[in-house]
């Protein structure tokens, strides 16, 4: 049997032509069918990819035992939609393991099946064999079973866990479009569709983690995952140790007593150090004022010494001396030789019993002695479920901290999950607090909830006005919840700061800029591989066919280009000190914001505005020799001001730099800072600034609303810790762009040309290889986004090449700060120049490549080349592709650390460090180090970005900052330059002052108000009459109770009230450990 199979695609064969005179072949009759094949697959390709489900085929696997279930279906495989029977099998359940189906293909015979023979009766060739078939067949099984034919995996199983999986088509353009579009409507595209509600199962007898997913469905970054069926997620969790060395702790009895630990949990079993009392029988030395040795090297103090019916004194007769009975003193002592009782005193190490993590019971300890235990503190940390773009669960790893734990930033390519609050103990706790979008039925009965609400808010209100709040002076009634300052008395001064619902102390901040004079992008070591090419050469294209000269604009740099702290105008100081707020343990997570107008004595105004900073700018690209005409910043004409022993004008690279000083009263936000010059160099770039804002009296305000979870802290003073401010931790935070996000960026007419590409995998590109024909000037080389093959404006990266950098014949590398390259997303490499002779090598499709011969199809498939007269309409040429080779960081390190230079503080309580990083994966991040001097051993604090840390003293002295940024061979972090170092200092003494209430026939004044009031702090409450020169007059304690939230309801009142009016002052003093809060002041003249 012989059968010719020959078709080449390659031929461009586009049909059979059969002319009447000749025999027809078989060869023939075979290519008209795989002409026909060959055309189907190329239209099927471009709607599904192989191994697409198209109906059906669900898998079932059991992560116990790796018994899968296979149903029937239909799949997309080589060119058609092939049904697939249903099949059971057992798959390892350990690692990555691909299941799909296995295609066999095979010829069929009439011998074998004489269904083939020639049914056409009264033929010569009746019953006789025609042409064989080929039968395609297939089977349910995973890569490396042992099954024959040609494997395409369908599904991605990893540790007995079935992976989400996109449903098709894949229309690329289609899905790409609806990708952009959910991350632009919904702030990310990441977000819960149904179910996937996380909860917490009981632990692996060998320590591992279990949680379970529920099935459901989600978005991640504007893909689509659906989870059929509920997950089960082991993971191994470890905590960070911390060594609390001697914690004293007062014993009450000499009899067994419990000892609670004061940072618990521990691990292990904690050691304790006792005072116990010993008496033991010494043999007096061989002459008079020997010194005789204890037993016991820990002795503290001798209680007594006794020989029969003598008892020796104390000074007089002996002193313990280094652990010795010494008997030097001239007194009376046993005759040499002879026994004596020694009663002390020393310390020892205890056993204890009934040991967990949060303490023990030890015994034997003198009542009211000092117990000194020690013991590793194991830190608590909240951790991130998460899922990526591929359906994989992934955990983020947050920054362990004793009091402050704050969760790790999620990517933007991550979906949120829940957050588990590592306590280490039973107290662990899981939170779903994944971002859920809500149905339009769910919406619209939340709102008439809203409504109905409203309304009974407004009855109350008027009701309340009736009997008179405002005029609630006639009632002599106080209500502040200190959600804002709008119930003070806005004529007197005071200084105690109203955030979120709680008086405390104000915090005044100084902000240090660092690593000013560090690059604009900081990534880990590294070197270039090669991720995509196209190096086929047939001739070359000039960069700029069109002819236009317009100059392309100066690169721009600033430094800082962020300002992540912004002043705030407001008689109080809550603005400030919200920023640096603390509650007792919570997590806070930034949920939503919402704008709102708040007016106070007919006034409203901006809340933040940018600081009046000195900002550095290096331009290059500029004309050689060329002045500085103008610099703006939002349009408002500033200042430049040259380097120390420089000049406002190019060199002759055209590079130029000086300073400027941001404008005062200019509202944050992100600001566009244009540089000119007389003869037509031009350049731009972004100047960002922003803060948190939240509701206050007397602005108009943006109010970010945090959803709060408590973690449990196991101690006397339940207003340990601190919540975070700082940027979103939904990883939502918008990017500190660099010099070349921008439309307007790149405004101007010039040619440039453009060859898109498309990558398999998400990679962080550090360059390009290009081939230059010729040089005529600078060349300036971009990666941009694009869409359907032509580039976008937004530029992700960019570098610029002189003519003396070029070479001509060979390939030229420009490279750059590795810059993150999404996975399926179309970008184009672009270059520009404003001369006529720049020129770079390309493959046309016909045409002869020297060494490798004819292009007889498209060099390279995925992308296309394109070229524009004015960088805005593009002309697409579809047989033509760029001589390139894409460049991706092979890192050689895992780790940087960058030295951000040092910081002189004055009388600091608190620190925060505001900083900015690119994270490409879970396996990235950056972490700053904040070492104190020498003095303090050189103590080192690990901060996460906003992360909040209290000293246990005011600090004055030279601060060390450091980030350490991490990653693997593939994905880093790249840190962006603009870090800042806020120092707070905490008040010791601060004062709030009520409006004035009615008190005309009243004789008692009562306040009542919710304090969490440490050792070491106090809140007095006074009362002023309302004439001038009045008193204040202190309100005596009456009571105190435990509320439900665990704090103290304190009520105060004052007797033989007689005035027409009174306002109440609260003062509260404390310090950085001890910060006291107030809540819910109430007040009622009686």
């Amino acid at each position: 049997m012989t059968i010719y199979e020959d078709f080449d695609e390659t031929k461009n064969h586009e049909s059979v032509l059969f002319e009447a005179d000749r025999v027809i072949q078989s060869r023939e009759l075979i290519d008209a069918q795989a002409i026909l094949a060959h055309r189907i697959k190329g239209i099927a390709d471009g709607i599904y990819a192989n191994g697409d489900v198209v109906r059906d085929a669900r898998l079932t696997v059991n992560p116990l035992t790796g018994a899968a279930e296979a149903e029937s279906g239909a799949i997309y495989l080589q060119g058609a939609v092939r049904g697939v029977p249903p099949a059971s099998f057992v798959m390892p359940i350990q690692g990555t393991v691909a299941v799909g189906v296995y295609l066999r293909t095979r010829i069929v015979t009439a011998a074998e099946d004489p269904s083939l023979l020639n049914p056409a009766k009264g033929t010569p060739s009746y019953r006789k064999p025609g042409a064989s078939r080929r039968e395609v067949s297939t089977a349910w099984g995973f890569q490396g079973d042992g099954q024959p034919g040609t494997f395409f995996g369908v599904y991605v199983v990893e540790d007995g866990v079935l992976r989400a999986k996109a449903a098709p088509p894949h229309l690329s353009a289609i899905t790409r479009a609806i990708e952009d579009y959910d991350v632009a409507s919904t702030g990310g595209g990441s977000y819960i569709v149904e179910g996937l509600q996380v909860a917490m199962a009981p632990d692996l007898a060998t320590g591992e983690q279990v949680y379970t997913v529920a099935e459901g469905a989600a978005r991640v970054a504007g893909r689509s995952r659906i989870f059929q069926a509920g997950r089960r997620i082991v993971t191994l969790a470890t905590p960070e140790l911390f060594d609390v060395d001697s914690e004293p702790h007062l014993s009450t009895t000499e009899g067994p007593q419990r000892i609670n630990l004061g940072r618990p949990p521990c691990k292990g079993v904690p050691e304790f150090r006792i005072t116990a009392r010993r008496t033991v029988t010494i043999v007096h030395g061989g002459f008079a004022g020997v010194a005789d040795v204890l037993p016991d090297a820990s002795v503290i103090s001798i209680e007594s010494v006794k020989q029969s019916g003598t008892t020796f004194a104390k000074d007089a007769d002996y002193r313990l001396t280094a652990g010795q009975v010494d008997w030097s003193p001239q007194g009376a002592e046993p005759a040499p030789g002879s026994s004596y009782q020694v009663t002390y005193l020393y310390m020892r190490r205890a056993e204890p019993t009934a040991v967990d993590s949060r303490g023990a019971t030890v015994e034997g300890a003198i009542k009211d002695s000092t117990i000194l235990t020690s013991y590793k503190q194991q830190l608590r940390r909240v951790d991130r479920l998460c899922i990526d773009r591929e359906g994989a669960f992934v955990w983020l790893r947050g920054v362990s901290s004793a009091w402050t734990p704050t969760p790790p930033q999620v990517p933007d390519d991550m979906l949120a999950l829940a957050s588990v609050f590592q306590t280490w103990d039973d107290g662990r706790q899981v939170v779903s607090d994944g971002v859920k979008i809500q149905s339009p039925h769910r919406v619209a009965a939340q709102e008439r909830r809203l409504d109905a609400v409203l309304l009974d808010l407004a009855e109350l209100r008027l009701a309340t006005n009736a009997q008179g709040m405002d005029s609630g002076v006639k009632k002599g009634l106080i209500a502040d919840p200190f959600m804002s300052d709008r119930q003070r008395d806005a004529g007197i001064a005071q200084t105690a700061a109203a955030v979120n619902g709680a008086l405390q102390l104000p915090i005044t901040t100084t902000v240090h800029q660092l690593g000013t004079a560090l690059p604009e992008r900081i990534a880990i070591e590294h070197v270039h591989r090669v991720v995509l090419e196209q190096t086929w050469r047939t001739g070359s294209r000039a960069v700029n066919p069109y002819q236009a000269f317009d100059p392309v604009p100066a690169a721009v740099t600033l430094v800082p280009n962020v300002d992540r702290w912004t002043t705030v105008e407001t008689v109080w100081k809550s603005a400030i000190t919200e920023r640096l707020y603390t509650g007792a343990g919570s997590v806070s997570a930034l949920t939503a914001t919402a704008a709102a107008v708040r007016v106070l004595s007919e006034e409203s105004r901006p809340l933040e505005y940018l600081r009046t900073t000195t900002v550095r700018f290096d331009l290059a690209g500029w004309g050689p020799g060329e002045a500085l005409a103008s610099v703006t910043f939002d349009g408002i004409a500033v200042t430049a001001q040259p380097i120390e022993g420089g000049a406002l004008t190019a060199d002759a690279a055209g590079k130029l730099s000086g300073t400027f000083v941001v404008p005062e009263k200019v509202a944050a936000g992100a600001k566009a800072v244009v540089f000119r010059g007389p003869l037509g160099s031009r350049g731009s770039q972004t100047y960002y600034g922003q803060g948190t804002n939240v509701l206050r009296a007397q602005q108009n305000v943006v109010t970010e609303t945090y959803a709060r979870w408590d973690v449990p802290v196991y101690t006397p003073i339940s207003t340990s810790g601190g919540a975070v401010w700082g940027p979103s931790s939904s990883g939502s935070t918008p990017p500190q762009n660099t010099s070349a996000c921008a439309k307007w960026l790149y405004e101007g007419y010039f040619d440039p040309s453009a060859q898109s590409f498309v990558l398999d995998e998400d990679t962080q590109c550090s360059g390009v290889r290009l081939l230059f024909t010729a040089a005529g000037g600078t060349v300036t080389v971009q990666i941009r986004e694009a869409s359907a093959g032509v580039p976008l404006p937004a530029v992700v990266a960019e570098a610029r090449v002189p003519k003396a950098g070029i070479q001509i014949g060979t390939s030229t590398t420009i490279a750059w700060t590795p810059a993150l390259l999404r996975a399926g997303r179309e970008y184009c490499i672009v270059t520009l120049c404003d001369d006529a002779q720049t020129a770079i090598a390309v493959a046309e499709l016909g045409k002869q490549d020297p060494e490798r011969g004819y292009v007889v199809a498209q060099p390279y498939q995925v992308g296309v080349f394109s070229t524009s007269s004015n960088n805005s309409a593009w002309t697409v040429h579809q047989d033509v592709d760029q001589w390139f080779q894409l460049l991706a960081a092979s890192y050689t390190a895992t780790e940087r650390v960058v030295d951000l230079g040092t910081a002189d503080v004055v009388a600091a309580t608190d620190l925060m460090v505001l900083g900015f990083a690119e994270r490409p994966s879970a396996a990235s991040g950056v972490v700053f180090e904040v070492e104190f001097p020498e003095a303090m051993k050189s103590e080192v604090v690990r901060l996460n970005d906003g992360q909040i840390v209290w000293l246990a003293a005011p600090f004055t002295g030279r601060l060390k900052v450091r980030a350490r940024i991490t990653g693997d061979a593939r994905l880093a972090a790249v840190l962006q330059n603009g870090v800042q170092l806020i120092a707070g200092h905490i008040e010791e003494t601060a004062t709030y002052v009520s409006r004035t209430v009615a008190a005309t026939g009243a004789s008692r004044l009562r306040v009542v108000y919710e304090g969490d009031i440490p050792g070491g702090a106090a809140v007095q409450v006074h009362a002023q009459a309302a004439y001038d020169g009045a008193p204040w007059v202190l309100v005596p304690y009456l009571s105190a109770s435990t509320s439900t939230q665990g704090v103290r309801e304190i009520t105060c009142e004052l007797s033989g009230l007689q005035a027409a009016a009174v306002r109440v002052r609260l003062t509260l003093t404390g310090s950085t450990t001890a910060r006291p809060y107030v809540r819910n002041l109430r007040g009622a003249t009686l």
